[in-house]
């Protein structure tokens, strides 16, 4: 009989300790996940940021809420910079400001975005500024058989019949 009410007891304090926190978190996740929205900053315990959990391939984890992942892709990193790897941008446990860019529910998904905290500088500054018929000094970082590609404060390409013999 003693042995049972032994049972039932571990029984009990697993409940407690284990599996009821664990549905707690699954539970709160989902409420996070049904509350996000498109186009929402990353707010969490610390403030507006959520931390880099891991650095894949082409994206980094970033932990929105305990347990609750949203993936930032490095395309969405910078306007202006070419980022093949997100090491060169971020690290593991840095903090880092997002935007909410997709959320699927069903799959349990959050795309971010670092850049769209930004105006997008190829709808403002850079149209202002490298206009039509400008004149710019650049470092030539790549010739080809049909132009340059040419490095000042962006890149651009300079066909070969618009080069002009110096």
């Amino acid at each position: 009989m003693g042995g049972y009410i032994f049972i039932i007891v571990i029984l009990i304090l697993m409940w407690f300790l284990l599996i009821r926190p664990q549905r707690r978190r699954q539970q709160d996740s989902q409420r996070l996940i049904a509350s996000l929205s498109v186009g929402q900053e990353i707010v969490t315990a610390g403030g507006l940021y959520g931390t880099i959990t891991a650095l894949e391939e082409d994206e980094a984890r970033v932990e929105i809420a305990d347990g609750i992942d949203g993936l930032l892709h490095v395309s969405d990193m910078s306007w202006t910079k070419k980022i093949a790897n997100p090491a060169e941008v971020v690290n593991k446990g840095d903090k880092v400001k997002a935007l909410v860019l997709s959320v699927d529910k069903d799959k349990k998904r959050i795309a971010l975005g670092m850049k769209q905290l930004e105006l997008d500088p190829w709808q403002h500054d850079i149209a202002e500024r490298f206009g039509p018929n400008t004149e710019h000094i650049g470092e030539v970082t790549k010739v080809t058989n049909f132009g340059v590609f040419v490095s000042f404060a962006i890149f651009a390409v300079v066909a070969i019949s618009s080069l002009m013999a110096v």
